[in-house]
């Protein structure tokens, strides 16, 4: 299990969205940054060390749209 796969939710830790519960949208080439959306956070470039890393994940396609980022996490009861 691969911690920052697409669709795996996290709690900000750190920044101005600190404690929000977001996806991983895209975790890229580089293992140490992820890009994250979630329905208080907005889309963007993220340290893996602040995230906090959960076992749930909702099915989401690589650079989803923020519409079914927020229906998924809303669907799953996560958000």
């Amino acid at each position: 299990m691969e911690l920052s796969e697409v669709g795996r939710v996290c709690i900000k830790t750190k920044g101005r969205d600190a404690g929000s519960i977001v996806a991983i949208i895209d975790s890229g080439e580089d293992k140490n940054y992820a890009v994250i959306e979630g329905a208080k956070a907005r889309r963007k470039k993220c340290n893996v060390r602040h995230l906090l890393f959960t076992d749930r994940k909702i099915n989401i396609k690589k650079n989803a749209a923020r519409e079914e980022i927020v229906e998924k996490l809303a669907e799953e009861r996560v958000a």
